[in-house]
């Protein structure tokens, strides 16, 4: 009798997980848009593809760029396996937390980072892109 209790009682549990959404998911599949940083600094996401693009600049025309996956926690540019930018979500606003480290140097120019910027949601979306006008998502 017991073991058909503890049965029962486990088999609801494993349905009640079921039915919650993802912590994760959640948060990210709303975020879908484009965000607008300090001046041009451009953020975008497709909940659908997972996929995430930015733009940063510094001095003069000097920027930092990727095109890459969400993971729900951090960047990862198309076609590299060691850089990794982390991500803070908080509502409408998305934060880079910092550069990613040295693997990541490559997609920034001279005196050009993304360490700490934030990005609001744009009611007005229109299309978020790179320097030379290609979508970043």
């Amino acid at each position: 009798m017991r073991a058909l209790l503890l049965s029962l009682l486990l088999l609801s549990a494993c349905k009640q997980q079921e039915q919650q959404p993802n912590a994760v998911d959640a948060p990210v599949a709303a975020m879908t848009g484009v965000y607008a940083g300090t001046g041009r600094d451009r953020l975008c996401y497709n909940a659908d593809s997972k996929r995430m693009g930015m733009i940063t600049f510094g001095a003069a025309e000097t920027n930092c760029a990727i095109r890459g996956s969400f993971d729900g926690s951090s960047v990862k540019p198309d076609g590299d396996t060691k850089c990794q930018v982390p991500v803070a979500i908080e509502g409408n606003r998305i934060t880079l937390i910092n550069q990613g480290g040295a693997e990541c140097a490559y997609y920034c120019g001279p005196n050009a980072s993304y360490a700490g910027k934030t990005f609001d949601r744009m009611d007005n979306q229109p299309p978020a892109t790179d320097i030379a006008g290609d979508p970043l998502c």
